[in-house]
């Protein structure tokens, strides 16, 4: 089963706006020179870039190997038996989610991730239907109730 990352619409529009400001200077003073209308292409290769990482990152379950991916330069094979705890976090550390607010963090044996799952709470239920043993830290009720999913 494949689920998308939730995207945040403020860091997308972070993003628009910093571009646009960009835009805006570099045609202020010139009249389409050459820089400029380099400066457009690179613009504009970057909210593609932009625009395919943001919405290539996926979480794919199968069977108890849950697969962290984004675009192509990110691929992460997690055992969902070695995840220990999963916990909210506020965390805007570099990792495979692209929302800023609904991220939650996977402590698994020897590492964590953070992932930001649309529908997190069908997610959340099939890893826990898998791994029983994960724990919901944070002072969170327990993942039967799935009370913290709702925020």
């Amino acid at each position: 089963m494949e689920f998308k990352s939730e995207i945040s619409y403020s860091l997308v529009i972070g993003i628009a706006i910093f571009l646009f400001a960009a835009t805006i200077l570099t045609l202020q003073d010139s009249v389409f020179t050459r820089e400029a209308v380099i400066v457009l292409i690179v613009q504009v290769l970057i909210i593609c870039f932009l625009w395919y990482i943001l919405n290539s990152i996926k979480y794919t379950i199968k069977g108890d190997i849950l697969e962290v991916k984004d675009g192509v330069f990110y691929k992460k094979e997690i055992s969902i038996r070695s995840i220990e705890a999963i916990e909210k976090t506020g965390s805007l550390l570099s990792s495979p989610a692209a929302s800023l607010t609904k991220r939650i963090l996977l402590k698994c044996e020897n590492y964590t991730v953070i992932i930001s799952p649309e529908n997190r709470k069908e997610f959340l239920k099939i890893l826990q239907g898998i791994n029983p043993n994960i724990k919901i830290n944070n002072g969170l009720i327990g993942l039967s109730t799935l009370s913290f999913l709702r925020s």
